[in-house]
């Protein structure tokens, strides 16, 4: 499952899983933790999604994603000591 946050740290949605039906991707999860939802993206509104992604904060954070993770582990490992 993967959540998505507000500023607040409160879950607004919960994706359960991903699927295809005929020239959509279907998105199945909850919405504020309750509302059970089926959610339909569209193969028209993909370029759309990768025009949203094509920007250089997004950019940077997936090629830095590997060393973030790393980080956040390190920090969780320490704490632990």
């Amino acid at each position: 499952m993967v959540e998505i946050f507000n500023d607040r740290g409160d879950v607004v949605m919960s994706i359960e899983s991903l699927s295809r039906e005929g020239g959509n991707i279907v998105i199945e999860g909850r919405l504020m933790g309750a509302w059970k939802s089926k959610m339909y993206f569209p193969a028209e509104q993909f370029t759309g999604m990768l025009r949203l992604l094509a920007n250089f904060s997004v950019i940077s954070f997936i090629l830095l994603l590997p060393f973030t993770l790393i980080k956040e582990k390190l920090k969780r490992r320490k704490s632990k000591s």
